[in-house]
């Protein structure tokens, strides 16, 4: 579909971790030892203000909170061109705007920030972010136009997520601790909303908008009286984002795109010849080789007829049935059954812990692998679902991100209460956090005092092994 040709330019909204692609994740060794990972943090924790009570600031609106009435009609009123003037009337916006995020708190140009904290679209997103549900109306264009659906709304919603990251962090700046939190947890509640339309762009803009969010509160926790929220990080779903509706819109697109529904019924030669053409032009945008796959399925076509027919009866097709459709429907019925079979295999990993996930995708994709006499059905597999495991992985590093900030809290914490960093994360009266990428604790360190690392390992050897190894380089300010 459209939406998975350009998942490749949508991936840059993820933090640097998401940008390579998912690669064999077999068990590391105990006797490797690999290079210092691609991707260190630096935190510097300062005393935590301790709430009254555990769950004193939510990073997701609480029920009571919540007011019926659906987020989407919120969130475009708040990127209407009527209202959401503010790139429109400065031609020098962007440069301002790389510079507010380049800026250190204490450089922020506070004065030319400051209509961020009464400007009406990001209003309309508090608004939204606190209703019931969310329908993007989606599923009825998906139905209709398949391939061709387009998704105006996603660039808009990153740029609203960006004027609220810098919002945060002028509140941040000033340090109202308490607007910036309810801030960061109006952006969680969208990325979620977002994250729950029904393409995997869309899960994959969530994943981004709730992964600059995270991004803010890892930066507030290195501040001085920042409130402590360890528990509040705790109680967040795990996963945090679905992706159910996602792949179903996924389902549905590419079930229009086979014409499904139409294979159903005995269709004219004419008609089904019509059908084919269309179903090929469509793929062949999408692959970019139109010409190629025209002849190529016109050869598949006439070989596996026969073969195709039999498929058909061993499904439960009636034979006279069979005998009434052209050779075009044939082959296409085999084609979208098989599809769809090659489809749910790889679906029905989709909630699975990763460290399960990984070694099953990758057998999954070895079997789609160019080769000789390949089934019409991987060829098609390979074309339509290439960011799949790309989205799997994507969702597992901001839980993993949530899992590492949940255990650094609970350290800061340990410091508050003890004026010092813990020996051992079994000295901390909590939890540890598990790194949802094998399922065990982070691996700490301490080297002094106030110096220590927590690190989550890779489960992939090589490279791609040290890339997915994260290290937090820790430092404790008394």
């Amino acid at each position: 579909m459209l939406m998975l040709a350009n998942w490749i330019t949508l991936i840059t909204l993820l933090p640097s971790q998401t940008g390579l692609p998912f690669t064999g994740l077999a068990p590391i060794s105990e006797e490797e030892k690999p290079a210092k990972p691609a991707w260190v943090r630096e935190v510097s924790l300062q005393r935590a203000k301790i709430p009254y009570r555990p769950l004193a600031h939510p990073l997701l609106p609480p029920t009571a909170e919540l007011v019926s009435g659906n987020a989407a009609l919120c969130y475009y009123r708040a990127f209407s061109p009527e209202t959401f003037s503010h790139s429109r009337n400065d031609k020098d916006w962007w440069k301002k705007e790389e510079a507010w995020s380049k800026a250190k708190l204490t450089e922020l140009p506070q004065k030319d920030m400051e209509f961020l904290l009464k400007y009406w679209p990001l209003e309309q997103i508090e608004v939204g972010a606190r209703r019931t549900y969310c329908d993007w109306e989606m599923t009825d264009r998906l139905k209709k136009d398949g391939f061709s659906a387009l998704l105006p709304d996603v660039q808009s919603m990153r740029e609203l997520a960006r004027l609220i990251s810098h919002r945060i962090r002028l509140k941040l700046a000033r340090k109202d601790f308490e607007g910036a939190l309810k801030d960061i947890q109006t952006l969680m509640a969208m990325g979620r909303h977002v994250a729950d339309g029904p393409t995997l762009i869309q899960h994959l803009v969530g994943v981004a908008l709730c992964s600059i969010a995270l991004e803010r509160l890892e930066e507030g926790v290195q501040l001085p009286d920042f409130p402590s929220v360890l528990w509040d990080l705790s109680v967040l779903p795990v996963p945090f984002l679905s992706l159910e509706t996602a792949l179903g819109g996924e389902r549905i697109g590419s079930d229009s795109l086979l014409l499904v529904q139409d294979l159903e019924r005995v269709m004219t030669k004419e008609e089904a010849n019509e059908k084919m053409a269309k179903f090929l032009k469509q793929l062949g945008m999408v692959s970019g080789e139109e010409n190629n796959l025209q002849a190529a399925f016109v050869a598949i076509s006439l070989i596996s007829y026969t073969q195709s027919k039999e498929w058909l009866v061993s499904q439960g097709t009636p034979r006279e049935t069979i005998e009434k459709m052209s050779v075009a429907q044939v082959v296409m019925a085999r084609m979208a059954g098989e599809f769809n079979r090659e489809r749910d295999e790889m679906f029905k990993y989709a909630n699975l812990p990763l460290w399960q996930a990984a070694p099953l995708l990758n057998e999954q994709q070895k079997q789609l692998r160019p080769a000789m006499g390949q089934s019409v059905s991987k060829i098609l597999a390979r074309l339509l679902l290439p960011a799949l495991q790309a989205v799997f992985e994507a969702r597992v590093r901001m839980d993993r991100k949530i899992a590492i900030l949940r255990q650094v809290e609970a350290i800061r914490l340990y410091a508050t209460k003890n004026g010092s960093l813990p020996e051992k994360l079994e000295d901390i009266n909590a939890p540890p956090a598990l790194d949802p990428w094998h399922g065990k604790p982070f691996e700490y360190s301490r080297t002094s005092p106030t110096e220590a690392t927590l690190t989550g390992k890779p489960l992939a050897k090589g490279p791609m092994g040290q890339h997915n190894t994260i290290l937090y380089e820790i430092h404790w300010k008394k």
